[in-house]
């Protein structure tokens, strides 16, 4: 047997292999790192009116103005400071992000999250139709509330784009897909762990219904889309399959919302 790790056995044996962190320590470490790299992302972001000695009007003024900028810049620098914390995280166990499943993509592994797309979308309609019969009163039209409102020109959509379609499934992926799902399986195995991840990324929607209510048609999709995603994640050994079926979701919603919708 050849000793090359950049074989693909090898590889795929590395992707698969168990988390060597206790699951409650994993755990801790990442909900404290997703959700504080943002907490951080924001405050960086807002110390700048305070470096530029504005009135509290005048940041309120600037922070309207330049919202989806704002945003966008959050986004992005949550994304490097949760993407640093967990490069470290694993350097202690002397493992890489290729661990998590960010190894080397293989050509069909793009193309295998696109050709999901369908049975999400119609696994989706039936359980929601069914859904739907169980609970009559479930809002099935209720607004999700994504962030990015009253997006105007080239320059905020481009920023729209890249904060939905790229960044997030990035993320999320890395998050959910790779850490949590891993962390997740060393004491549950795939199966309970695959539901678990996909209960965690459902209840994660939860809170951005658009009138402020509980989004539960956002939860379910969600849901579904992560049994996918834990499914074509297993299936290839690394997350480049996820994270194409999970942008192309959120390319066919941003194409709906910024694109086609009209107010």
């Amino acid at each position: 047997m050849s000793s090359d790790s950049s074989s693909p056995d090898t590889e795929v044996v590395v992707a698969d292999s168990r988390a060597p962190w206790r699951p409650l320590i994993g755990l801790f470490f990442i909900v404290v790192v997703f959700y504080g790299a943002q907490l951080l992302a924001s405050i960086v972001v807002s110390l700048y009116p305070l470096l530029q000695h504005w009135s509290k009007a005048q940041a309120s003024a600037w922070f309207d103005a330049h919202s989806i900028l704002i945003q966008f810049l959050v986004i992005s620098a949550s994304t490097l400071i949760t993407v640093t914390a967990l490069r470290q995280f694993l350097s202690h166990y002397k493992l890489s992000l290729g661990f998590l499943g960010l190894s080397k993509p293989k050509w069909y592994q793009p193309m295998l999250g696109i050709l999901t797309v369908p049975a999400y979308y119609l696994t989706f309609a039936i359980l929601l139709s069914i859904t739907s019969m169980l609970f009559p009163d479930l809002n099935v039209n209720q607004k999700q509330d994504i962030g990015f409102n009253n997006v105007v020109g080239q320059s905020q959509l481009i920023f729209t784009f890249i904060s939905l379609v790229v960044l997030a499934p990035l993320l999320e992926e890395i998050v959910f897909r790779g850490f949590i799902y891993k962390t997740l399986r060393r004491p549950f195995g795939i199966i309970a762990a695959g539901i678990l991840t996909s209960v965690l990324f459902g209840a994660g929607h939860l809170l951005e219904g658009g009138d402020g209510s509980l989004l539960y048609v956002g939860a379910l999709q969600t849901f579904v889309l992560s049994l996918y995603l834990v499914w074509l994640r297993q299936k290839t050994g690394n997350l480049w399959a996820s994270i194409t079926l999970h942008a192309s979701n959120n390319l066919i919603a941003f194409v709906a919302l910024f694109i086609l919708h009209t107010n």
